[in-house]
């Protein structure tokens, strides 16, 4: 093989990550356990103060339709759609190949959806 060849080999290999990087960065069905990759770097805080944070106690019937981002007036329907939106992309099971601290965040923030979800059904 020659070196020009190599080099194509190369940019053409490099131009395929940058595509494929993109959209699985883009895609708006993407896992939250890059997402809480993603937060976690971009935080300043440490993962532990941030999880003593999202554990803190709160009232659930103040706060369901923020934990899953609906409106609080939201149909069931939405409500669900919601959830299942939100619980694909905190689920434990998604986070196996991260650390610890970040599959203990995905875990809690898992257990706040669903309790907000049981919440708002239970109140509609």
């Amino acid at each position: 093989m020659k070196l020009g060849e190599i080099v194509g080999l190369l940019v053409i290999a490099w131009i395929g990550y940058m595509i494929v990087s993109y959209f699985l960065n883009h895609f708006p069905g993407r896992t939250d356990a890059s997402a809480i990759a993603n937060a976690a770097r971009s935080s300043p805080k440490r993962a532990d103060e941030t999880l003593q944070e999202r554990t803190a106690p709160e009232d659930i019937s103040r706060t369901w339709f923020r934990t899953l981002e609906v409106r609080e007036s939201a149909t069931l329907d939405e409500v669900s759609l919601a959830y299942r939106s939100k619980i694909t992309q905190y689920h434990p099971d998604k986070s196996t190949s991260l650390g610890p601290e970040l599959q203990q965040l995905a875990e809690t923030k898992s257990k706040q959806l669903n309790e907000a979800y049981a919440y708002a059904k239970k109140s509609r």
